[in-house]
């Protein structure tokens, strides 16, 4: 591969990775102002529950939190980008 070749690929790969970080950023902005306002209306509806039921439903939020979590690191340890 000559040096005009490579400069041309290096171009394109940065270009590409632009566009994919931009798409992906706006994503994410859109994805924390989502669970901002989820987050929102779970803390006022843990307000209304007795402290018992409000330990039952973290214990079941941190469940499904590390439930995500292994899922990723499989998928990651695989090579693949999601599942």
């Amino acid at each position: 591969m000559n040096q005009h070749d490579r400069e041309f690929l290096e171009e394109m790969m940065q270009e590409r990775m632009t566009r994919i970080y931009a798409v992906d950023h706006s994503k994410r902005k859109n994805d924390i102002q989502r669970f901002t306002a989820l987050e929102e209306k779970l803390n006022h509806a843990l307000t209304l529950l007795p402290e018992e039921q409000v330990k039952s439903v973290r214990q079941y939020i941190e469940y499904l939190f590390q439930q995500d979590a292994e899922k990723e690191v499989f998928f990651y340890r695989n090579g693949l980008l999601d599942g």
